[in-house]
Formats: structure tokens, sequence, C-alpha cells
């Protein structure tokens, strides 16, 4: 795995941090992407496919087994996982033809804890996770990489009461899962093959007042640097920061005030919350401040008590299930902003979908390019110059295309932005490039902040283009720390 050196340069100081990532791009050809849909009261999945407005066209729709919940798929397209919450307990395990249909994978469906509700992909599409609802626990699989099949890995690691979400950090470090039944949030460490060990602190108290409203869902930001949840009963959103160590702690201000959330879900950049508000038929807006603190912002109307936020690999679509229309409501997304897809809400055929996750599958000849790896910071002298460079390493297994760019964001910091930089992977290689700061004041700009002991973050949006024309982007975001100078 590659890493991202960010490095500013500045008066008597620098700050470096590394994070990770990587393109896969699928060899196999799709037909488009495909929504998959969990109708729990009709006991199937309806797979949609979606156009490139948001359109979706529903297919016909496949035996799930009892009572199917939360769903995922992995990074590459090939295998859907859902969550059957029984009885009997067990999670179905589907291969995902070219054309988007569904066939049960060898040994489907798999025995897990009581009530299985949210599962989870992680290790790069090689482990899933499931949140067992009724036993306190999650269960870890491994998924074999040619047929899907599932094996458990060890025993089921005790969470508190109600295990009712599993997030991932991007870089697939810790896993969060919030506890409906005792108000709190257990976090994991991951280890090799997908093993967990708690974190020191674990569980941790949700923090704020009200503390008889559960947690519901559970979400990362993209940047990895804070954990939201939801908390329908109290009409609540809290906010936590994530320490290098997985520990959380509420940021100020928090909780925030939420109509009745119940699935939340992030826009491609971090910068906006979805939320889907059961008890007032609307998905809420949220601006996410560089500290993680979010402002409600215009809510777009949904059908009968939406759940089940989804947004396209792409960034582009956002889709909520609404359990009491038997329906899903389509959004493009602009700016943050949700407009309605024509001839939106989209019938399931099915009832009660569910108003946990759904999966989405970029079938368009790709898969999701991820983060991954770890972020470190540290301090080091370097002269007396003050520039701002962000040095990144991509890797990808095709042939690619990349424009990268980014801005500097701070108290006082307008228009600071790095220049941006376009380069091509002809030979599906390694490239190494750099951004720098744009305008001869932003390096000190940067550097007195610092010297106040204010603080700064990078946000570096990179874009990638395969041969086909196929496109994804990631934002990566760093915070800089260090002494700087006061002038």
């Amino acid at each position: 795995m590659s890493a991202h050196q960010l490095k500013l340069v500045r008066i008597g100081i620098a700050v470096l941090a590394c994070v990770a990532v990587a393109w896969a791009f699928a060899s196999t050809a799709f037909a488009a992407p495909f929504l998959y849909v969990s109708n729990q009261g009709s006991d199937n999945i309806t797979p949609f496919s979606v156009a490139a407005d948001g359109t979706l066209t529903a297919q016909p729709q496949v035996p799930a087994g009892e009572s199917p919940l939360g769903s995922a798929a992995t990074p590459d397209g090939r295998f859907l996982y859902v969550a059957l919450n029984g009885p009997p307990d067990q999670v179905a395990g589907f291969a995902i033809a070219p054309d988007g249909t569904l066939s049960p994978v060898p040994g489907s469906p798999f025995s897990t804890g009581l009530n299985p509700t949210a599962v989870a992909v992680g290790e790069q599409g090689k482990v899933l996770y499931v949140a067992n609802f009724g036993a306190d626990t999650v269960s870890t699989f491994s998924i074999d990489q040619t047929n899907g099949t599932l094996s458990a890995v060890g025993s089921p690691v005790a969470t508190q009461d109600g295990p009712s979400a599993v997030a991932l950090s991007p870089n697939g470090q810790f896993l969060f899962v919030p506890n409906f039944g005792s108000q709190s949030i257990s976090v994991f460490s991951v280890g090799g093959g997908g093993a967990l060990t708690p974190v020191a602190g674990s569980p941790f108290n949700q923090g704020g007042a009200f503390p008889a409203a559960a947690q519901g869902d559970a979400v990362v930001s993209p940047s990895g640097t804070h954990l939201y949840t939801s908390r329908q009963m109290g009409n609540l959103i809290n906010v936590f920061d994530i320490a290098p160590s997985g520990a959380i702690t509420p940021v100020a201000g928090s909780p925030f005030p939420a109509l009745s959330p119940v699935s939340l879900a992030f826009d491609s950049e971090g910068a906006t919350l979805y939320s889907a508000s059961k008890g007032s038929n609307l998905v809420q807006t949220f601006a996410v401040d560089p500290n993680g603190a979010i402002v409600a912002g215009p809510a777009a109307p949904a059908g009968s008590a939406p759940g089940g936020l989804t947004v396209g690999l792409d960034g582009k679509t956002l889709f909520a299930s609404n359990s009491s229309g038997n329906n899903v409501s389509a959004y493009t997304i602009s700016g943050g902003a949700l407009a309605a897809v024509a001839g939106s809400p989209f019938a399931t055929g099915g009832s009660a979908p569910s108003a946990r996750h759904n999966a989405f599958v970029d079938t368009d000849d790709e898969a999701a390019f991820e983060l991954a790896g770890k972020t470190k910071q540290k301090v080091k002298l370097k002269g007396k110059k003050t520039k701002v460079k962000v040095k990144i390493t991509i890797t990808a297994n095709e042939g690619l295309t990349t424009v990268s760019s980014g801005t500097l964001k701070g108290k006082g910091l307008k228009n600071a932005k790095l220049k941006s930089v376009t380069s091509d992977l002809s030979t599906a290689q390694t490239l190494k490039l750099t951004l720098k700061g744009k305008g001869k004041k932003t390096g000190k700009k940067v550097a007195k902040l610092l010297g106040k002991k204010k603080k700064v973050t990078a946000n570096v949006k990179v874009d990638g283009t395969d041969p086909l024309g196929n496109k994804q982007s990631r934002t990566l975001k760093v915070t800089l720390k260090g002494k700087g100078k006061k002038k």
C-alpha cells in the first residue's frame, strides 16, 4: 500500500503526516450501477439498476431469508452480504453477476449470533463484521476471495447491550459499534485477519444530555477524524473526536439537535452529513465544520418513514428506503444539496424496506478505490523556508489519469489553495507527485496560525479516471500541528 506524505515547511519547523490510498478497478465489464434494497417485511431483496441521473429501475426480487436488514458489498462489487434478523439468525451471501443478478454463494446462509442487524465489509473485501443485536456481540468472518464463502474468525467479541450498527474507519484500523440498550459505544482495533481487540477505555459513554436516548446508526467521516451516531428517541446526533488510539471524546456542542435521526451518511468529501428523519419524513442536511460540529441546513422531502441512507460510489446520488411507503427516494447531490430525481420515489415491490444501510455496487467496470493505511505525525526542524507541500504516492492496477488539488483551511485563511496537478499512470505503476501551496503568502499565513496554536487542515482531493472513462474521487484530510512563529 502506498503512502501520502504531507509536509509543511515553515520557519523553524516541519509537520509530516502519512496516510495511504490506492485504486482498484475491476477487470470485468458490468452493465450499470445497482442498488440492493432489503425488504424486511417480504423477506427478499430488490435490485435496482441506477441510471446516470439517479433514476431507479426495479429488477426481479430475490429471496433473502427471514427478515433481511443491513447489507454491504465487497469493494470489487463481486459479493453481497445481508443480515437476516431471523429466526434463524444468519447472514446471507450472494455472488453478483455482471448484469447485477444475485445467486447464493456456497454454504449460504451462514449462522451468526442472535438477531443480526447490521454488517460491514473490511480488509479490502476480505472480512465481514456482523452486529448481533440480541447476543450483544460482533461476529467476524473471513470472505473467500474466489467464491464468497464465509468462515468464522475466532469467537464473537462482546459488546454491551444491543449493538445496532458497525462502522469501520476509512483506514480500516478501528471498528465502532453503538450499543442501543446501554447508551454506549464499543470501539475495537482491527488486527491481522480482521481480529478485534477492544481499545483502551472501551466502551465509551455517549456523553452530553439525554443519556437515555439510545444509539442507533454510526458513520465515520471520510477523513477518519470523527464518529457520528444517531439517537432517534432523543432527536439527537452525537459527534466524537477519534484519537490515534481509537479512543473517542465528544466534540464541543455534542450532541446536536436533529429530527428523529435513524440513518446517517456522508457526501464523498465529508462536507455534508445526511440524516434520515423517520418521524418527519425528511432527509436532513448538516454542514460539517473542521472540528466535526454540524449545523442543520435545508431538508429534502422523503417518503413515509425514511431510513437506509446510501450514497452512490460516485458521490452524486443519495438513496433513502421508506419503510412504511415500500419505496425508495432518490436524490442527486450538488454541493451537498439534495434534489429529487424525476419519478422518485420508486416502488420496491416488497414490503417494509429496511431502515439499515443498503448496498450500492458500482458495476460500471470499476470497484471503489479506498483510503487505507495508518496516519502518523512527527515534528522536525527544517531551516527557515516558508512553503507548504503535499507529497503523494499513488498506485493503481491499470492505467489511470489523476487530477489532484486541495485547499488549506484555518481561521483567517481565505482561498488558500494547493496547485492542481494532472498525472498519468500509463503503465499502472506507482506515481509520486507534489502539490505546492498557491500564492506567495500561503506558507507565511499557515506558519503564523500554527504559531498561535490555531488549527490548520489540508484537504486534498484526488480524482481518478480509468481508460473506459469511469471516475471516482477521494478526499484526504490531515490536521497540521506545530509550534510556529508568532508574527
